[in-house]
């Protein structure tokens, strides 16, 4: 069995063997690319001996950020206004990748109050829903609701656009549709106790 020896300075051997097992009735050559690829890729085959360089395939999770929120947040706004704790950046992003961004609210109200909801790519505004805003029972009149709270997930996936190592920051804003005289708060329902929740706000990098 016939090998290939590089010896270092140091003494040691680094060494290319044949296979264990004796190829098929013809030899095998492999020819190798002319020039070294890029950082990160790796060396594929095209069946017939030639060598090349090469992406690694995609859908493969570069990277996640986890915000926890579980303190109390509040807005009583008509209008949008940032929602404290609902913020996260995602650093050195790959070019061409996507961003899954989900937040799972506990959302407390008033009994007549909407919760309204926008999410932003640094300024830019990602309409989500039918090129508006989220809203989540917007002036629906439920007593209940002022003692309890509610689950509220939102997802989106933001084919983001930037070059690659660029750092995005991801926010969502909140309002109820309606004056201050109405509140949304997180991780507390409307009608104050010791009970208290959780919320989270999550980003998936994905590669191309």
């Amino acid at each position: 069995m016939s090998k290939i020896s590089l010896k270092h300075s140091g003494g040691n051997v680094v060494s290319l063997n044949s296979p264990t097992n004796a190829p098929g009735a013809a030899d095998v050559a492999f020819k190798l690319p002319n020039a070294d690829g890029s950082a990160g890729q790796f060396m594929k085959t095209d069946g017939s001996g030639n060598l090349a360089f090469a992406a690694a395939g995609g859908g493969k999770v570069l990277q996640f950020v986890v915000v926890e929120l579980t303190s109390i947040t509040s807005w009583n706004s008509a209008s949008y206004v940032d929602i404290t704790g609902m913020t996260a950046t995602i650093n050195g992003v790959s070019s061409g990748s996507k961003i899954i961004i989900d937040f799972n609210l506990n959302l407390g109200r008033s009994h007549n109050t909407g919760a309204l909801f926008k999410l932003f790519r640094d300024s830019t505004f990602l309409p989500g829903f039918s090129g508006g805003a989220f809203t989540f029972n917007q002036n629906e009149y439920d007593a209940q609701a002022t003692y309890e709270t509610t689950n509220v997930n939102f997802r989106f996936v933001d084919t983001h656009g930037q070059s690659a190592g660029s750092n995005i920051t991801y926010k969502m804003q909140g309002g109820n549709g309606e004056s201050s005289n109405y509140v949304n708060y997180l991780n507390r329902r409307n009608y104050n106790s010791t009970q208290r929740g959780g919320s989270l706000m999550t980003l998936t990098e994905i590669s191309a």
